[in-house]
């Protein structure tokens, strides 16, 4: 009996050992590294405004593909485009600012030694803001909803150029569906659309192990 749990016992660790160094090599000839990124980003074209935001991101990458992170951007603009024809004949002069915070998935794909294409999934919450004294006037005599924090899904791609495996520069575009808008004469399809616009990120990758 205890010859056979000694056997047992070397059979298991060579297995062990072996399984190990097989586990390594492949993470070696695969070239898996792992590391952080940051990004800035420049939207022209948005539904939440009609001029630019600007966003931050953040994250780690968990091979040179797969990159997981957080995301904030923020803006302000007019909300004219955001009124029916009725309210705006009233000559409303309103401003909005909006910010958002959330998560951000990503997965690059090479195409070519300079470029490649990231397919991302976005999800945030949304602080969306009117200002403007003219809903605080005695017109209303119940003040409207002039603040909301709604939920904004986002999916999308970036093109980049890559100057190197350090600095990437590119375009952006996705859509937006915005979730549980409660707004003064706004629905959730105002705030929903197209974004384009362009990002510049750093990569920094840790030594291969």
């Amino acid at each position: 009996m205890k010859k056979i749990i000694l056997l047992a016992a070397v059979a298991f660790s060579t297995t062990f050992a072996f399984a190990q160094n097989t586990d390594r090599s492949s993470v070696e000839d695969h070239d898996v590294r792992k590391g952080f990124y940051g990004n800035i980003n420049i939207n022209s074209l948005s539904p939440f405004d009609e001029t630019y935001n600007l966003g931050i991101g953040g994250g780690m990458h968990f091979s040179e593909q797969f990159h997981i992170g957080l995301s904030y951007f923020g803006g302000k603009g007019s909300t004219s485009r955001l009124f029916s024809d009725s309210v705006g004949a009233l000559g409303i002069d309103s401003d909005l600012k909006y910010r958002s915070f959330g998560i951000e998935l990503g997965y690059e794909v090479p195409l070519h030694e300079h470029f490649s294409i990231m397919p991302y999934f976005n999800q945030s919450f949304v602080k969306y803001t009117y200002t403007s004294d003219y809903f605080h006037s005695a017109d209303f005599l119940v003040a409207p909803s002039l603040e909301d924090n709604f939920l904004n899904t986002q999916i999308g791609a970036k093109l980049f150029f890559v100057a190197n495996e350090n600095i990437k520069i590119g375009a952006n575009i996705g859509y937006g569906l915005a979730n549980g808008v409660n707004l003064y004469n706004t629905d959730a399809s105002n705030l929903s659309g197209l974004n384009a616009g362009i990002t510049l990120q750093y990569n920094y990758f840790l030594p291969k192990w």
